[in-house]
Parts: structure tokens; C-alpha cells; sequence
């Protein structure tokens, strides 16, 4: 989901920033509320991309917040289409390509997007202006991203994420693929590793953070991590990330690590790096890094990703 985010701001400059960040918030909320209503873990999502747009990122979280609802409001009973339809005028193609990924989002934000949600995408998409084949190339590729499938012979359902077998796939696939001994006296580095290849392309996204999350409580190799621990993990290593910068924690994390602990620390690495089905180019950059600084042969690094993408994210 994150990737549909950093899409839509890079279209989302110049002197039409706010109206179209406008645009992108009426159609995330029209999508959400394609059921009847927008509901919290919607709202949450709604709200938690405007803190990334431009013009209304800006805003103290008070009044964002006030803005987002009141948008909610005045949509509420609203035709779609018609709101739409006004606020796109003036905005440019990618825009509003932009805006209906972020409308599909919506619909998907908890977990399931239903036939009257999709029913309902199609009086956005118009109001957008998008053309069929535009809004078909926009659905495939948010659902390749944030990796919902169809769904058959399930009453007023059909697309879902996949997210739990995902992340059972995860798990299983670091149980088998990294050798606890020489790890568990090194549970921060391994946390610092995942961090580090996650944020590389500017943020830790929702789906990353719980795949951590999820393999730091539940590997053996890493102790069983507690919520409130893995909190204090993160945050530290967060933080000497911003302070020290990448390339000095890569060189911190390869002093840190005996040799026989990294290719496990790169393995859990490459596992987050897919955590959101694709990896961008700034983790595959720092992944790389990562291998080189690890002294990981080139072929040995390319084979544990093929695995990853093969045997987990399908």
C-alpha cells in the first residue's frame, strides 16, 4: 500500500498540490464507504494517508484530523460522482490514476473489499474520469502491491487480502531458513537489519512493521520478542538510523555480526523487503549493500531473494 502512496505524491506538485490531494481524500473516502459508511479501521487508513499528502501533511494532527472528518461528513449521502467530478477538474491523468489507487485502497483497508465496494469503484472511477482500461491497469497493479486475490463462493466478498497466509509463509520460511544458534545473542542487529531494509525507500509501512512484528515474537531465533520490547527495538534502531544514516549502521550492523550470523540477519532482511510484495528499488539498492558488507557471495544473495519471492510472496 505504501508503494500507491509514494505514487500519488510524486503526481501531486506544483500549484495543483492541494486540489488534488483533495481529489485523492473525496476518493478514498468514497471508497471506503462503498458499503454505506466509512468505518474505523477505514477512517484510520483515510486518515493516516492524508498525514502524507501534500497541503494537508502540512496541518497540525488536530486540525487534519477535523478536516478529514468533515470531508467524511460532507460525503456522506453525497453523489459521488458528481463531487468527483468537480474537484478532478484541472488535475492531470496520473493524478487521477493516483486517486482511484488510493480509492481501491480504501476498499481494502479492512482486509476485504465487497461487491457493493467494487459496485460502488465504478461510480468513482467515473466521477474521476478515469476510462475502463485506466481503472483496470490502476486495480491490477494495487492489487499486485498490496496482494488481495478474487474471492469465489464467499456471499458479498470479492477481493481479499491475503496478508495471513502471507504471513504464515513468513514465518515458516525463516523457521527453515535460518540457523538459530549463531543468531540468538543477536536479536537487536537482526531488528536493526529488518528496520534498516524497510525504511530504505523513506518509510516503514504498516505491512512491514507487522511482518517484524510477527517474526520478532514468533521465531525462536529471536527470543519471542514481547510487543513492548520489540517497541523499544525498533524505536532505538530507528533512531540511530536517522541520526547515523545507512551506510555507517550497514558497517555497524557487519561489526556487530560474527560471520556466521549473516546470512541470517540478510535472510529476515529479505523477507521484510517483500513484506508489502514488492520490493522497491531503494531496498533492492540497500539489500544489495547489505550482501556486500555481509561478504554474502553475489549468487548466494540472489538465490535467498529468488526463494523469498518464490516461496512466501507467490
Amino acid at each position: 500500500m505504501t508503494k500507491a502512496i509514494a505514487w500519488a505524491k510524486a503526481h501531486l506538485d506544483g500549484d495543483t498540490a492541494r486540489a488534488a490531494s483533495e481529489l485523492c481524500l473525496a476518493a478514498m473516502i468514497a471508497g471506503a464507504a462503498g458499503d454505506g459508511r466509512v468505518g474505523d479501521e477505514e477512517r484510520r487508513y483515510v486518515l493516516d494517508v492524508a498525514a502524507k499528502l501534500p497541503g494537508l501533511g502540512e496541518l497540525p494532527e488536530l486540525d487534519r484530523t477535523r478536516f478529514v472528518d468533515r470531508a467524511i461528513h460532507a460525503m456522506d449521502g453525497a453523489d459521488a460522482a458528481s463531487s468527483l467530478q468537480a474537484l478532478a477538474k484541472g488535475s492531470t491523468d496520473e493524478q487521477r490514476r493516483a486517486a482511484y489507487a488510493l480509492a481501491c485502497l480504501s476498499a481494502l483497508s479492512d482486509g476485504v473489499a465487497t461487491d457493493e465496494e467494487l459496485d460502488h469503484l465504478l461510480e468513482v472511477r467515473d466521477g474521476i474520469g478515469l476510462s475502463d482500461g485506466d481503472a483496470a491497469d490502476v486495480e491490477a497493479l494495487v492489487r499486485d502491491g498490496a496482494g488481495a486475490k478474487d474471492v469465489y463462493e464467499e456471499d458479498g466478498i470479492s477481493w481479499r487480502l491475503a496478508e495471513p497466509e502471507t504471513k504464515e509463509r513468513a514465518i515458516a520460511f525463516a523457521k527453515r531458513g535460518v540457523d538459530p544458534a549463531p543468531l540468538a545473542p543477536y536479536a537487536d542487529a537482526c531488528i536493526e537489519a529488518m528496520v534498516l531494509v524497510a525504511a530504505a525507500d523513506g518509510t516503514l509501512s504498516p505491512t512491514e512493521a507487522d511482518h517484524i512484528h510477527e517474526l520478532s515474537e514468533r521465531l525462536p531465533v529471536l527470543g519471542g520478542i514481547d510487543g513492548h520490547e520489540l517497541e523499544r527495538f525498533v524505536r532505538d534502531a530507528s533512531g540511530r538510523i536517522a541520526r547515523e544514516g545507512a551506510e555507517r549502521r550497514l558497517e555497524a550492523l557487519a561489526a556487530w555480526l560474527p560471520d556466521e550470523a549473516r546470512l541470517g540477519a540478510f535472510t529476515l532482511a529479505c523477507v521484510i523487503a517483500l513484506a508489502d510484495h514488492r520490493a522497491s528499488e531503494e531496498e533492492l539498492i540497500l539489500l544489495d549493500a547489505m550482501r556486500r558488507r555481509f561478504g554474502i557471495p553475489e549468487g548466494e544473495g540472489d538465490r535467498i531473494l529468488d526463494a523469498v519471492r518464490d516461496e512466501v510472496y507467490v
